[in-house]
């Protein structure tokens, strides 16, 4: 016998509050306390109830889905923030359609564009398109940016400047004095964060090189021999970075090392285990969805408010076996 359907005025019984309420919690169309949201959400749980998407669309004008644009999926910095993303938006009660630009600006814009017409909100993570283009795209819809800055536009990134900071004085209090930082794409907002505070640190700037395992190769050619310690734009391009170095005959740590950014899973996995700055990805995935939630609903602040919608998340360092102490200097040649 099929099972009956649970409807909302069920979990509104169930967690001992109105069905009002009920209906607040899973449109988040205002605010509740943390006790109540948290009882509606056990009772939800516990019966099995699903939203009826369709009349939600027709009560409120909402879809019940959000977008999320990501340049690259198959690069595990971008999947891990979609995944943080997905799961914050599902627990919220929110589908999600994820698209993938394949890193081309023109391919953002026309996803961005697509999506917009189907979703209530959309969230694009590390964008490159013109923020004007951007906003012509989107149609108007509520929009939170990840990974990168604009203008009075909403916004989540991780601490761009401390990443360099960490990296830097991790490897100057190891003693180098040679080092270099080895540059992303031009087009990428946080290399116009991250390369003046790397050149006011006193880094070589090296590249720019494509954010690959490639890329991470081809800088290993470009690196002036003096340099003991090198900063990559993300672990990616450390991966290829040390390939290559080993594949040389330069050893990591003992002639060079290496500090990716980003801490991806591999960071742990490879020989030698990579140090890098850690970024929070599922945190910066998460934060979106908390501010474009807070965007979808009715009390939301305006337009000119929103740009004071904007989060900074904090990075960390994680040492493992790709930093050392810079190799002791050649004897001089005798007599």
């Amino acid at each position: 016998m099929p099972r009956p359907m649970v409807t909302l005025a069920d979990v509104a019984r169930e967690a001992g509050v109105d069905s009002s309420t009920v209906s607040r919690a899973v449109n988040g169309t205002a605010s509740l306390s943390p006790a109540t949201r948290t009882r509606v959400q056990r009772a939800i749980d516990k019966l099995g109830y699903q939203p009826n998407r369709a009349a939600r669309r027709l009560a409120g004008g909402r879809t019940g889905a959000i977008g999320i644009v990501v340049p690259d999926l198959t690069n595990p910095f971008f999947s891990a923030i979609a995944r943080g993303a997905q799961r914050a938006a599902h627990e919220a009660g929110e589908l999600t359609f994820i698209a993938d630009s394949d890193a081309r600006p023109a391919e953002e814009l026309a996803l961005a564009a697509q999506l917009a017409r189907d979703v209530d909100g959309l969230l694009l993570c590390s964008p490159t398109a013109p923020t004007r283009q951007l906003d012509e795209a989107v149609r108007g819809r509520p929009t939170v940016l990840v990974n990168r800055r604009a203008r009075n536009r909403p916004s989540v990134a991780a601490d761009q400047e401390q990443a360099v900071e960490v990296a830097y004085r991790h490897v100057q209090s190891l003693g180098h004095r040679e080092i270099a930082y080895v540059r992303g794409p031009t087009t990428k907002w946080i290399s116009t964060v991250r390369e003046p505070v790397a050149e006011r640190l006193g880094a070589r700037l090296v590249g720019p090189f494509a954010p690959t395992v490639a890329g991470g190769a081809e800088a290993a050619a470009a690196l002036d021999p003096r340099v003991t310690a090198v900063i990559t734009h993300n672990d990616l391009v450390a991966l290829g970075l040390v390939d290559a170095l080993l594949s040389s005959g330069r050893r990591v740590p003992d002639d060079v090392s290496v500090v990716g950014c980003d801490d991806i899973e591999v960071a742990a996995l490879v020989r030698p285990r990579l140090t890098s700055v850690a970024m929070p990805l599922d945190g910066l995935g998460r934060a979106g969805i908390a501010v474009l939630l807070q965007l979808l609903s009715p009390d939301a602040a305006s337009d000119a408010d929103a740009g004071a919608m904007r989060r900074t998340l904090p990075v960390r360092l994680v040492e493992r076996d790709s930093t050392a102490v810079p190799p002791a200097p050649a004897p001089a040649p005798g007599p």
